[in-house]
């Protein structure tokens, strides 16, 4: 299974009446929470994978991640989704400790 376009193709690893939860989940954590996620995009494995501008711009790709993950996290504290007040508090006191 590999990244498209951004997106996965769940056609490709979910087999209705087959396929079950925990094998979804083994391809979605093998895919993208690994170091170099953005070697798995097809229109990427094209360029030589020991090419240090690959490694490079994977590097990249990760740090961008992280940032606009942290924006989305700070984004969603200071502004909750209206009927999720309770539940962002919740999490963000129970898996970060913000006090």
């Amino acid at each position: 299974m590999r990244a498209r376009n951004g997106k996965i193709d769940l056609e490709e690893i979910w087999v209705p009446g087959t396929s079950n939860m925990l094998q979804l989940l083994v391809c979605i954590q093998d895919v993208l929470l690994n170091a170099h996620t953005l070697l798995n995009y097809v229109s990427y494995r094209r360029v030589d994978s020991a090419s240090i501008d690959r490694q490079q711009n994977s590097l990249l790709y990760n740090e961008n991640t992280i940032i606009k993950t942290l924006k989305t996290m700070v984004s969603t504290i200071n502004k909750p989704a209206k009927h999720f007040e309770e539940l962002v508090v919740w999490h963000f006191e129970a898996v970060y400790v913000i006090s």
